[in-house]
């Protein structure tokens, strides 16, 4: 590098920019979670999960509890024929 390189703008105040984004990107996610977990506007989407979550949460306290296969089976038909898309989408070799 030579000495005589122009520079617009100091180490100083690369490092305030840095800070003020930094600060932007926290208030953003803090507006996120308060608008999802604080506000009520998402209560009525809560309240449809609500069954699928205690499900979720009884199949995790008492794994035996639960007719696994009937879950398995639905949740296989979803996920593979998804999979074998990816993998036709992203095939390396064509």
């Amino acid at each position: 590098m030579s000495e005589n390189r122009f520079r617009p703008f100091g180490r100083r105040s690369l490092s305030v920019r840095r800070l003020i984004g930094a600060c932007v990107a926290v208030a953003m996610l803090w507006g996120l979670f308060w608008l999802i977990f604080l506000s009520g506007l998402t209560d009525p989407l809560t309240e449809m999960a609500s069954p699928v979550v205690d499900r979720l949460i009884a199949m995790i306290n008492e794994p035996l509890g639960i007719d696994w296969g009937g879950h398995l089976v639905a949740i296989a038909a979803i996920i593979i024929p998804h999979l074998v898309l990816l993998l036709f989408i992203f095939d390396g070799n064509s």
